[in-house]
């Protein structure tokens, strides 16, 4: 029989406590069946009812503190039957695994500088006599940017890679910010291995830049041709002219359907140019805390 005695010693009891930690320990005596019983089974010998106890498992008097660790001793030399076992309890929070800490997340904003088009009331910006300046006005304008980093069990590069450039296709809350649908672009997905002796997992973050006025790429729209009503309801493109009859040199404002822009009032054509998806799928956090 392996083991033949599981006994706690209760005489051998003690304790302590400081202002935020309290240590208990409990020792138990096992008696195992031959020579050739060691620690592994002395540290998981049960006998008649009594155990000895699992890391983790509470303390018989404090549910708050729980076993951290045990030792295996012989009691005294020449004798290799009998072992007393040492049991540590303390109310030290358990190590949790990597895979269970919450994401950090973090703030900040990007800088781009950009031309200036058109101005707050969405007139274009322009020189008196509706030509553009040159060299163009130009301003500094910034964005937000999130990161997130969390630990995950996988990483796959063909499951993330389609994500990085792309905006998302529908509206979501990340880190307590709502983002309308195409106005998030992910920027980056980075990923590190992280190896320790009990696990192994990726360190995974996440780059997104918010823009409330979304991704679109937008442009004046301007050229050198328009487009003028023909006969059979058809439409021509002509050329834009000067008053003398000579082909205009510089790009003319259009109406956005190809006509002549009448007004100093810019227009814009709007492209979608980023690949929309769902970033739901990517499970990211909803809130900061």
């Amino acid at each position: 029989m392996a083991v033949t005695s599981v006994t706690e010693l209760f005489d051998e009891r003690s304790g302590f406590q400081d202002h935020d930690v309290t240590r208990y320990v409990r020792v138990f005596r096992v008696t195992t069946g031959v020579n050739t019983n060691g620690p592994s089974t002395v540290l998981a010998a049960s006998y008649g009812g009594t155990s000895i106890p699992a890391i983790g498992a509470a303390y018989p008097a404090d549910a708050n503190a729980l076993l951290k660790n045990k030792e295996a001793r012989p009691l005294q030399s020449g004798e290799p039957r009998v072992w007393n076992v040492i049991c540590n309890y303390d109310t030290d929070a358990m190590p949790s695994s990597p895979l269970d800490e919450d994401p950090d997340i973090s703030w900040g904003f990007t800088q781009y500088t950009t031309v200036v088009e058109y101005d707050k009331n969405g007139d274009r910006v322009c020189n008196s006599a509706w030509d553009p300046f040159d060299p163009p006005i130009e301003r500094e304008i910034s964005r937000m940017v999130c990161v997130i980093t969390r630990n995950q069990a996988t990483f796959d590069p063909d499951t993330y890679g389609p994500y990085v450039e792309s905006t998302n296709s529908g509206a979501l809350t990340i880190a307590d910010l709502n983002i309308p649908a195409r106005c998030g672009r992910m920027r980056n997905i980075t990923s590190q291995t992280v190896r320790t002796p009990t696990l192994d997992y990726f360190r995974v973050t996440f780059e997104i830049e918010v823009n409330f006025d979304n991704f679109d790429v937008k442009a004046l729209d301007i050229g050198y041709y328009y487009l003028q009503p023909a006969p059979g309801g058809t439409t021509s493109k002509v050329r834009f002219e000067d008053k003398k009859g000579n082909p205009m040199t510089e790009p003319q404002p259009l109406n956005g359907s190809g006509g002549k822009q009448n007004t100093s009032a810019a227009t814009f054509l709007s492209f979608r140019v980023l690949e929309e998806k769902a970033w739901g799928n990517l499970s990211l956090p909803a809130t900061q805390l």
